[in-house]
């Protein structure tokens, strides 16, 4: 190791703790971020269906995509993004951001469905992307990145002592100032060596859910949208969320789309055995609601990955009310590849002392105080 202390320790090398080292590469501080597995990546954010959506509930979620999409660097959206347009069924226009949005008709299987249409949507190609930021986080020299790296111990060693103690690979001692929680579906876990604060609260802010994806083919080609239409067809944009029947889809290659059923099978992420019935639940919902368009498609080879949510569905951003050096940034819940480049610059603003905006909505207090009452 070149550093046994750090400003900011970052745990998880996903797209939240990847995006924040890049975020922080020039605050001229100490970074060491560790990543449990091999490769940086490996689990939600490298499997995703890198579907970048706007349409929210929470106006901040809104901004954090929207403020996402306008300000990546030009390699970004050359390179990884593909403005394409979205469909979402089963919601209505928020009351935020509604120069966003539009309602429309689409065609599917001889019926015409509402819909919300958002036309800046799109598509990103996750993993590249995130070797993107990962390697200009890299160019900081003063950053340091772990990988194969597990967390042995964490600790303060008083009430009074500015630095938490951290042991890692069951043999390295190093200091941090800050430790910033970024580990996904192992958010509660990993800290659960934090035993001074699970102690005390006995709370666990956080659940993990697989969720299946497939490959699938017989979807004919996509076509460009037209804007002056009324009815806009199935195939005409980059995905279409059925909110209401909870599936979703996108265009994966020629004639080709990803699929999933929106399922929340709950799930530990160090002993979960694959589920070998989604394939076959998301067929028969498939073929339920849609009879005639999906008698030509065929489901092929697919995986899971794990979402991480809260018990309102709200991601968590901020400092421990307990461990005022301990930040928790995590629970985007499968809108992580939207939201992570504008919520990571705030983090990063926030915890180099340059903003004091604390977005108490997503607060971990909240989450403290709804488990008491």
């Amino acid at each position: 190791m070149k550093e046994s202390s750090f400003d900011i320790t970052i745990l998880g090398g996903g797209i939240l703790g990847v995006s924040l080292a890049y975020h922080l590469r020039k605050s001229n501080l100490r970074i060491l971020l560790i990543e449990k597995d091999q490769n940086l990546g490996l689990h939600a954010s490298g499997k995703n269906a890198g579907m970048i959506r706007q349409l929210y509930r929470s106006e901040q979620l809104t901004e954090w995509a929207k403020n996402s999409i306008n300000y990546w660097p030009k390699e970004i959206k050359s390179n990884f993004f593909t403005q394409g347009s979205s469909l979402i069924i089963g919601r209505n226009i928020p009351n935020h951001n509604q120069e966003l949005f539009k309602e429309t008709n689409i065609k599917i299987s001889g019926r015409s469905i509402k819909a919300l249409y958002t036309k800046t949507d799109g598509l990103l190609d996750s993993s590249p992307y995130l070797n993107y930021l990962a390697t200009e986080a890299k160019k900081n020299k003063q950053l340091e990145i772990m990988t194969n790296t597990s967390v042995s111990s964490i600790s303060r060693p008083s009430l009074t002592t500015k630095e938490l103690e951290m042991t890692i690979n069951g043999q390295y001692k190093i200091t941090t100032s800050l430790l910033v929680n970024c580990t996904g579906a192992w958010l509660d876990k990993t800290l659960e060596q934090t035993t001074d604060i699970y102690k005390i609260r006995k709370i666990r802010f956080s659940k993990a859910y697989a969720r299946y994806l497939f490959r699938s083919k017989g979807w004919g080609n996509s076509n460009s949208i037209n804007s002056n239409s009324e009815e806009i067809r199935f195939n005409d944009t980059s995905f279409y969320w059925d909110e209401e029947n909870n599936w979703y889809c996108r265009d994966w290659g020629e004639g080709e789309k990803l699929i999933s059923k929106c399922e929340e099978l709950e799930a530990d992420p160090d002993d979960y055995i694959p589920n070998l019935n989604a394939q076959l639940r998301l067929s028969e919902t498939f073929c339920k609601l849609y009879p005639e368009f999906s008698k030509n498609i065929t489901l092929e080879n697919g995986w899971h990955c794990f979402r991480t949510y809260t018990k309102d569905k709200l991601p968590i951003f901020g400092f421990d009310k307990d461990e005022p050096r301990l930040f928790w940034l995590g629970c985007f819940g499968g809108f992580g590849m939207s939201t992570s480049y504008s919520a990571t610059y705030d983090a990063a603003q926030l915890l180099t002392k340059k903003s004091n905006n604390k977005f108490s909505e997503f607060s971990p207090d909240r989450l403290i105080q709804k488990s008491i009452s």
